[in-house]
């Protein structure tokens, strides 16, 4: 059991560096917050385990991406994460915009002035910013999922062997689930 134990260890281990490392291809890591967040916690019994990951408040979102509201089925809003579990409320008065400044800063995203034309506010390209990740929702990046399933694949044959296939897969099933 304890060779079982320290494999599933090692498995965890590799799902959350894995994770970490897709962040960082992907560019996602604005803030340390999400990657710091990546855990994993494990118990074990005399006849079964219990494994599971945290992503901290909004590394799911990240993960599975958001529905965007899409108001009055306007065809100019291309969803991006058409399958996700999650989605924006509908009314136009749900845009949140406060986290907005902080990110625009980061990304060195800031209004210009175009020759010939009244220069736009920081507020007001807050505001357009946001419609549109309320109206389009947020491209799912896939980082933790693609990562799990990598490194299940990549499970010893003879852990399954021992613990029984069906169990394996009924685990990654439910795993995997919103």
């Amino acid at each position: 059991m304890k060779e079982f134990q320290k494999e599933i260890e090692r498995f965890s281990k590799r799902v959350i560096n894995t994770s970490k490392e897709n962040l960082r291809q992907q560019n996602k890591r604005v803030t340390s917050s999400l990657y710091n967040s990546i855990k994993s916690q494990s118990k074990f019994s005399k006849n079964s385990f219990e494994l599971s990951f945290s992503l901290g408040g909004y590394g799911e979102f990240v993960d599975k991406g958001v529905k965007g509201a899409n108001p009055n089925g306007s065809p100019r809003w291309r969803q991006k994460a058409p399958d996700s579990p999650f989605k924006f409320k509908s009314s136009k008065s749900s845009i949140n915009t406060s986290g907005l400044d902080r990110w625009m800063k980061i990304k060195g995203i800031k209004p210009r002035n175009i020759k010939g034309k009244k220069p736009i506010s920081q507020k007001s390209l807050r505001y357009l910013i946001g419609r549109s990740i309320h109206g389009q929702g947020i491209k799912p990046s896939l980082f933790f999922t693609k990562a799990f399933e990598k490194e299940y694949k990549n499970l010893s044959g003879e852990l399954i062997n021992k613990f029984g296939l069906m169990a394996v897969d009924e685990f990654m099933n439910f795993s995997l689930k919103p």
